[in-house]
């Protein structure tokens, strides 16, 4: 560090033993709010810290801000840090770290690289992915901070090999995040009585409690009439956001539990793909080779408020998602032309209850290889399920359970793909819940779930279907639409086309 002040002395010698107070006045940031400073006050106080939290809390600034405090305020400590994945490491604590440093009012000192910030030999702070638990041996001090953030997705391997290294008296822990799987390490620490353990709802937090907004304010929509001035915190979760989550998820959902209310999501037999595992798929990027092979589904909306959507797959990734609202089906059979001459997909899967026939039909009359997707059909495996949609999500299920499906930050879908349930009929069959009972309980159709479930249930079993069972352009009667578009086809233009189609 550079040659201290006598201010700065006294402002580091006070901070030491109070880390709100070296955050306020230090690092010079906004005002803690109060759980934030119950944190960072546990970490001070107690040898393992476990905090839930909602989204949106400020739990990346307040872990970055206890780093920064802990390093700076004593010599020769260490800081590990790790996270499920090496982009969280580096793009959620560690950009944090790095803005607090850059940014603080009174100079930290050091060097900093995207996840290390050195103060001497023996004097640092590092973050290190999870991807081999040997990385964390040999770090010992007498001052020691290890960090778990989004701790909920770090395998065991890890948490013993951050347990190893904080055997002396100094030594502290914190481990923060969603409560996303309530299973593992994270969701044991709740129950453990080495942890202090802090909650954090989003009814807890500033933007809330300013106002005196409830949950039966969300509940009864009655949050606005009570917000009369600015947030205080407008980087934090507001009621708008939980409002609409409500809407799209449901209380009970498992999103909902784990990034609205800060609880670990009950897992029983009604769901069925946890919410654990879609996370884990969003974390993951959605990547892909150009020789990877193309898919496309289509989820036809049957109701004026339904969305219809269509899905491009490549590889184990979801590459491409369209919406379309109150489409009528030769709007949406134009579009997934269009999308089909983008992309080139090796089949393209249709909802076909209802309106959908509609679409499979054009497409198929226009050459490309459209699959009819009955949901109500029968299973595969008609012993197990009791019909194909069920069929598809289970499989679906069993995808994401093996980290075998990529997805964008979508909460629209993340909140679908986890609010779905599913019972047993009398034969003890897998049975989903239908789209009509999804609707009956406030939510959203699963328009854009059934979509991603569509694209990865199968690959290989639609390959003999496809080119068996798909008629192309010369194969339809005459006197068909197929006929008319081979008649037009020469030509004629799109829209001369389209007009012939309506016809």
């Amino acid at each position: 560090m550079s040659k201290p002040t006598r201010d700065m002395e006294r402002l580091f010698r006070r901070g030491k033993n109070d880390p709100a107070f070296f955050v306020e006045n230090v690092v010079g940031t906004t005002t803690l709010w109060h759980k934030q400073i119950e944190i960072a006050n546990s970490v001070r106080d107690n040898f393992r810290t476990a905090v839930r939290s909602c989204n949106g809390a400020g739990k990346t600034f307040i872990s970055a801000a206890i780093v920064a405090w802990f390093l700076t305020s004593h010599v020769n400590s260490i800081v590990i840090s790790t996270a499920p994945t090496s982009r969280q490491v580096r793009e959620l604590l560690w950009q944090e770290i790095n803005t607090i440093k850059a940014n603080s009012k009174y100079p930290l000192g050091g060097e900093t690289t995207l996840v290390q910030w050195t103060l001497g030999p023996k004097w640092f702070a590092l973050g290190l992915s999870t991807d081999d638990p040997n990385r964390f041996q040999g770090f010992h001090a007498e001052h020691i901070l290890g960090v778990i953030d989004e701790a909920a997705g770090v395998d065991s391997p890890i948490w013993e090999a951050m347990d190893a290294i904080l055997t002396s008296y100094g030594a502290r822990l914190l481990v923060i995040g969603n409560p996303t799987e309530p299973s593992g390490e994270f969701f044991n620490a709740f129950s453990s009585p080495l942890y202090n353990k802090i909650h954090i709802s989003a009814f807890d937090t500033p933007n809330f409690t300013d106002f005196g907004i409830t949950e039966e304010d969300i509940v009864n929509n009655t949050w606005q009439e009570k917000i009369t001035g600015n947030f205080r915190y407008p980087a934090l979760i507001t009621p708008k956001w939980v409002a609409e989550r409500r809407m799209e998820w449901g209380e009970d959902s498992p999103a909902y539990q784990a990034r609205v209310k800060g609880n670990f999501p009950l897992i029983g037999t009604d769901t069925m793909i946890p919410l654990g595992w879609v996370l884990r798929a969003k974390e993951r990027p959605c990547v892909y080779n150009d020789d990877d092979d193309c898919y496309m589904a289509i989820d036809v909306a049957r109701y004026g408020d339904d969305d219809s959507v269509i899905g491009i797959r490549r590889g184990n990734s979801l590459s491409r998602k369209e919406v379309f609202h109150h489409a009528d089906v030769h709007t949406l059979s134009k579009a997934a032309k269009f999308i089909a001459d983008e992309e080139h997909p090796k089949w393209i899967k249709v909802d076909v209850v209802g309106i959908g026939a509609g679409v499979a039909d054009n497409l198929r009359a226009w050459g490309y290889p459209a699959v009819d997707y009955v949901a109500q059909g029968r299973a595969w495996n008609a012993d197990k399920f009791v019909n194909r949609r069920t069929e598809s999500w289970y499989l679906t299920r069993e995808k994401f359970r093996k980290d075998l499906i990529n997805i964008p930050p979508d909460d629209v879908l993340i909140g679908q793909l986890t609010a779905t349930k599913y019972d047993f009929d009398v034969a003890g069959r897998y049975r989903l819940e239908s789209k009509d009972k999804v609707k009956a309980r406030g939510l959203p159709s699963p328009d854009h779930a059934d979509v991603v479930v569509m694209l990865f249930e199968a690959e290989d079993a639609y390959e003999s279907f496809v080119h068996s069972d798909v008629p192309l352009r010369e194969d339809f009667p005459k006197g068909s639409v197929g006929d008319m578009l081979r008649i037009l086809e020469e030509g004629e233009s799109e829209e001369v086309r389209w007009q012939a189609l309506r016809l």
